[in-house]
This record gives structure tokens, C-alpha cells and sequence, in this order.
């Protein structure tokens, strides 16, 4: 079922459909709920959208990575974010629909896509790319990062097998073992920070060629 088809669309082939309401006309509550369309998965009040991605093959502090995007998925770009972080990048920690902050990034997918839903077939083009550029950049560069932070996990467990078999007079350095683990989940904390930084960006230029 394409939202982009179809008279509702309109001439540029908007997939956005908007509910009844009475303010504007006087509907009832059996009117409003008539003749509604279908909801798309790229609804466009979304608020975030999530995709999980746990893998068995590394260890936790790795393995279980998240895509995180908001605004609707259809006009947005997906930044990884693991479950072990201890941070968030703070482009997704902050703002309200009440008010307008230049500093989180739902405003800023928001902004974008609301000019282009304007002339959407073609206004959506320049976006979908920037989305393209922005989470291929991620995936060419995401592997490597990884591979950082496994290497300082598996420093830890060296030091915690080292310090585990050292006899009772022997001095067990817990706090170091505790700061190699910490600088593994660093390495990706940084990087999705400077991702999402970058993002959002990038998604403030986009808005003069949409």
C-alpha cells in the first residue's frame, strides 16, 4: 500500500495523512473516527524510532547496538547507540514540541522534512541522499571502531585473569582492570557522539537545497 499514490497524495505525492479534527470543522467523535487512512511506519509524529541489533558473537559491552533515530524514520538518519554507554549524545537527550532548541536533533529532522513535505517527490530527493551519505559513513567507519574497543576489552580480561590468579599477599589493582573496561565503552560512546554531532549538522546545511 503506497501512501505516495493516489489523489490524498496529492500532486507531489505526499505519503502524510492527517487526522479529523474539530476544531476546524464541526465533526463528531463518529465522524472523526470515519473514514480514517491507513497509519504508515514513517508516521510523521514520530517520536523516535528504535532498531535493535544484539549480537551473540561479541561480548556485551559490544554486541548489543542500537539504531536510533527521530522524527519520522522516512526523513531522518539512524546513529548507533550501544546499551552499555553511559552517555548519550545530547542531541537526543533534550527538547519538547512546546518549544523550538536549535540543540536537539528532532527538531531538525522535523524542520527539514516539514519543507519538504511541501513538494515531496522532489524536495525529498536532496534529503534521502544526505541520509545515504550519513549512515554509509557510519557503516564504513563503525567496524573499525569496534574493533578498538574489543581490543580494550580484552585487555581487561588479560588484567583480570593476571590479577586473578595472584596470591593473598599480593596487591589486586581492581581500579585498573575497572578503567580498561571503561575506556571500551569510551571508544563507542565517543563515536556515537561525534555522529550525531556531525548529523545534525550536516541536517542544518540540508535545509537551504531542500
Amino acid at each position: 500500500y503506497d501512501l505516495t499514490k493516489g489523489i490524498a497524495a496529492g500532486p507531489y505525492g505526499n505519503p502524510n495523512r492527517y487526522d479529523a479534527s474539530n476544531t476546524v470543522f464541526p465533526l463528531t467523535n463518529n465522524q472523526m473516527l470515519n473514514g480514517t487512512f491507513e497509519r504508515s511506519i514513517s508516521i510523521f509524529r514520530t517520536s523516535t524510532s528504535i532498531i535493535a541489533e544484539p549480537r551473540s558473537s561479541l561480548p556485551d559491552v559490544i554486541a548489543n547496538r542500537l539504531w536510533f533515530s527521530q522524527y519520522a524514520p522516512s526523513a531522518a538518519a539512524c546513529t548507533p547507540l550501544y546499551v552499555a554507554s553511559e552517555e548519550l549524545p545530547k542531541e537526543f537527550t533534550r527538547g519538547t514540541l512546546n518549544k523550538y532548541d536549535d540543540d536537539a536533533a528532532w527538531w531538525h529532522f522535523a524542520k527539514v522534512a516539514n519543507y519538504a513535505y511541501n513538494c515531496y517527490e522532489f524536495a525529498m530527493r536532496p534529503v534521502r541522499a544526505l541520509q545515504e551519505k550519513l549512515e554509509n559513513d557510519i557503516f564504513n567507519d563503525i567496524e573499525k571502531e569496534e574493533e578498538k574497543a574489543l581490543k580494550k576489552y580484552n585487555e581487561m580480561l588479560a588484567d583480570a585473569t593476571k590479577y586473578g590468579n595472584v596470591s593473598h599477599h599480593e596487591e589486586r589493582d581492581e581500579n585498573r582492570i575497572e578503567k580498561e573496561g571503561e575506556k571500551a565503552i569510551k571508544i563507542l560512546e565517543d563515536f556515537s557522539k561525534d555522529r550525531a554531532k556531525k548529523m545534525i549538522k550536516e541536517w542544518q546545511d540540508r535545509k537551504s537545497t531542500v
